[in-house]
């Protein structure tokens, strides 16, 4: 099955065009459950040291008890903390207009 890659391209008033990433679901992608088969479906033989029916917890993956780490400007979290310094400079730059939305 050949697959035609299609980029959605938009140009600003500027006259830059820009590629679009419109929001959408996995059931938009046709013929992908096709494609998986039965990946993802059946059950694992192990991970991390754990056979059968596994249930992982926090401290099974090195997390603390309370979930997630959250990264600082001085501290590694989920991301490094290197990251997070960059992605603060682009959110607080008066010239930039980024937008975070939780959804």
């Amino acid at each position: 099955m050949a697959i035609d890659v299609v980029k959605m391209m938009e140009t600003d008033e500027k006259d830059i065009k820009r590629q679009v990433y419109p929001e959408t679901t996995v059931n938009a992608v046709e013929g992908l459950s096709e494609a998986l088969g039965t990946a993802g479906k059946g059950q694992v033989t192990s991970v991390n040291g754990k056979v059968g029916a596994v249930n992982l917890t926090p401290k099974d993956i090195g997390l603390t008890g309370s979930g997630v780490p959250y990264a600082s400007a001085t501290t590694d979290g989920i991301i490094t903390k290197e990251m997070y310094v960059q992605l603060q400079r682009l959110i607080n730059a008066e010239k930039n207009s980024v937008t975070i939305e939780k959804v």
